[in-house]
């Protein structure tokens, strides 16, 4: 079972404006549980790309979050409108600000300089995201990992 552990660290700059340094702990407590993943369209999608002569586009990088309190991983619909995903459904999804009918698509989530395996998901959901976060990697996908918060030493660790 791959195991990745990071620390974080922020560089922040104090009331006189000189830089200085959060703990880990005060760290994670302000970004929240981030990893750097790479989103792309599915192998099978790829393949089928090719042989029409369509040109496969290349993954898009940025911040997940990840959200225990999503019940399915959401991907920023701009990732999904540069990778030309066609939607394979749809869902109800409940937010904050109410509710709304959101499209669902297939793709390939790849975690960077991680031991972590691709996972190509079948099904997930796109949403408005702010930048850099570009997946909110929701408890579908947390229910194949073992995921520990450890608020403390400011790190996380992953296990898949």
């Amino acid at each position: 079972m791959p195991l990745f552990e990071h620390e974080y660290s922020v560089v922040t700059k104090d009331g006189q404006g000189k830089r200085t340094r959060l703990s880990n702990q005060a760290s994670l407590a302000r970004l929240g549980p981030v990893l750097q993943v790479a989103i792309s369209v599915t192998p099978e999608h790829a393949v089928i790309m090719a042989e029409r002569g369509a040109e496969v586009p290349s993954p898009i990088s940025g911040l997940a979050l990840i959200d225990t309190g999503a019940s399915i991983t959401a991907v920023d619909e701009n990732v999904c409108r540069h990778l030309n995903l066609a939607p394979t459904d749809s869902i109800l999804m409940s937010h904050a600000g109410g509710q709304e009918t959101r499209e669902c698509f297939p793709v390939q989530i790849m975690f960077p300089g991680t031991p972590l395996p691709p996972v190509a998901n079948p099904r997930v959901v796109s949403c408005k995201l702010d930048a850099p976060q570009i997946l909110l990697l929701g408890r579908d996908l947390l229910s194949l990992m073992k995921f520990v918060y450890n608020g403390p030493q400011g790190r996380i660790e992953i296990a898949f």
